[in-house]
């Protein structure tokens, strides 16, 4: 059995794609073939579809890229838990890792692995999606905040595995604390301007 895929120019001078296939149909005593029919079909549309959705895809990995974000799906009836290449690049972990579900849990701290549970939970019973956002420890042991989604997918009513993202959000969060450290201590500063004056009132008031 023959099957090729290659580029042909034609006679109008497009270049096109063929899909090459064939089969002996008939074969001498020895074995040798004797008769072979096979087709030749334009799959010209296919190849740049393909080559789009490759294209495209290479596109939505480098957005995620770009955005910090990692895909996970958790398999409800085999209990599975299933990461992109790009998660466990966020945690510090092996391309060839293959975390199970409290492997993950056991990233966050304590009070996060509770919070994570039980929105997992909702998911698996009543089908709720859930946004959440936790610190935890990589593998390598830095501090990191994640951004974390999940949605149910449904079968007749029924939830049959989560899926969603998270995202390290590590760097908007310090940029929010240092933000509430600048504003606590400006409102510090603008309290002791205001003492200074009220003091300064006093004195005044008892010069006088």
């Amino acid at each position: 059995r023959l099957q090729h895929e290659y580029r042909v120019l034609s006679r109008n001078g497009a270049w096109k794609w063929l899909l090459d296939r064939g089969q002996i149909v008939s074969r001498a005593p020895d074995g040798r073939p004797l008769r072979m029919v096979g087709t030749h079909s334009d799959i010209t549309e296919r190849k740049h579809l393909e080559r789009r959705l490759q294209t495209a895809e290479q596109l939505a990995s480098e957005v995620a890229a770009l955005a910090q974000v990692g895909g996970w799906e958790f398999d409800i009836a085999k209990g599975q838990l299933a990461w992109t290449p790009l998660l466990k690049q966020l945690h510090d972990l092996e391309p060839a890792a293959q975390p199970t579900l409290s492997d993950a849990c056991a990233f966050f701290e304590e009070d996060g692995q509770a919070r994570f549970a039980h929105a997992l939970q909702e998911a698996r019973t009543l089908a709720r999606a859930f946004e959440l956002e936790l610190p935890a420890t990589t593998a390598r042991g830095r501090r990191v905040w994640f951004r974390i989604l999940g949605r149910p997918d449904l079968r007749d009513g029924r939830p049959v595995r989560v899926h969603g993202s998270m995202q390290d959000i590590t760097a908007r969060r310090s940029s929010e604390e240092a933000r509430r450290q600048l504003e606590l201590q400006l409102f510090q500063a603008q309290k002791m301007e205001t003492l200074g004056t009220l003091a300064g009132g006093i004195a005044h008031d008892f010069n006088n």
